[in-house]
């Protein structure tokens, strides 16, 4: 079955395309040099990554080249940066470092503060940055970061995201699997559970849902929807199951992690040959490394 993606405005896909090297590194040094850069400064910085490979996937769906590649592992950084400063600060330290820039920055544990709620991250943003950690393969290492950051999010009524991120801690990171359970199962948390129980049916039925009800939105990124990607990733790095259905909302470089194109080697030890190809990123100059204060 073919699905196709939904229009996104051309002048948007011509901005987010536009300078895009020199621009974010204005974007992140502009940041640093306001004050501290918090949970919003990071999420803006992964939404600016996200809309110029959203915007690339326009004339290259299947993402597979290296630039791709740079742009997804710091638009995974930036999103888990956010996610870190939740978790983490002023009680412990972390830093934050994105390749293309060559930009990083070291936070200080300072026990005189108290964290900031209004620095926590919202469901949605915990889960599109857990499925842009599942597509570059660093659940592990910020795996503490993730339950921290969800053990400090407000209590409330539950939600489907809320539920998506509570099935996805059950998923990785629990001895024994305990999903929600809600009355009607939504696609994503229904997809997740046929992964645990290596339901291949059952999985392509969820997956054809979530994406039949419609990835939508005006931006460059919302032709890259994060979950299905997620899922599909998940699936063809547990199972070798290849997405049943046809649709240029899942990149085969993002959902394969970047496997070169051709017969796949069924052991499970099998490396991924990541696809080789031309990086427009050129690094502007020597890293930095900022401490919160914006000082190197």
């Amino acid at each position: 079955m073919r699905i196709e993606r939904h229009q996104v405005d051309g002048t948007r896909v011509a901005k987010a395309l536009e300078d895009f090297g020199d621009r974010i590194g204005r974007q992140v040094h502009s940041y640093s040099r306001a004050g501290l850069m918090t949970t919003t400064e990071w999420q803006l910085i992964a939404d600016s990554y996200l809309d110029h490979l959203g915007a690339l996937s326009t004339t290259r769906p299947g993402l597979d080249t290296h630039e791709a590649k740079v742009l997804l592992k710091d638009a995974t950084e930036a999103a888990v940066g956010a996610v870190s400063f939740a978790a983490y600060y002023p009680h412990d330290r972390f830093r934050v470092f994105l390749d293309h820039p060559n930009f990083g920055m070291s936070y200080a544990r300072d026990d005189a503060l108290a964290r900031d709620p209004r620095h926590l991250v919202t469901a949605r943003e915990w889960l599109d940055a857990f499925c842009l950690a599942i597509v570059s393969d660093t659940t592990s290492p910020h795996g503490e970061a993730f339950c921290w950051a969800r053990q400090l999010m407000p209590d409330g009524p539950p939600t489907p995201t809320l539920e998506l991120v509570d099935g996805f801690v059950a998923h990785f990171f629990e001895e024994e699997v305990d999903f929600p359970a809600p009355a009607e199962p939504q696609p994503g948390l229904r997809a997740l559970r046929a992964l645990t129980d290596a339901d291949r049916e059952a999985f392509d039925a969820a997956l054809l849902a979530l994406l039949q009800d419609g990835p939508h939105g005006t931006t460059p990124r919302s032709l890259l929807p994060l979950l299905p990607i997620a899922l599909a990733a998940l699936a063809y790095r547990t199972y070798g199951w290849t997405p049943a259905v046809d649709t240029d909302y899942l990149p085969h470089a993002l959902v394969t992690g970047f496997e070169t194109p051709g017969p796949r080697d069924p052991r499970p030890d099998a490396a991924a040959s990541p696809a080789a190809g031309p990086a427009d990123l050129d690094p502007p100059g020597p890293a930095r490394l900022l401490g919160q204060d914006g000082q190197a």
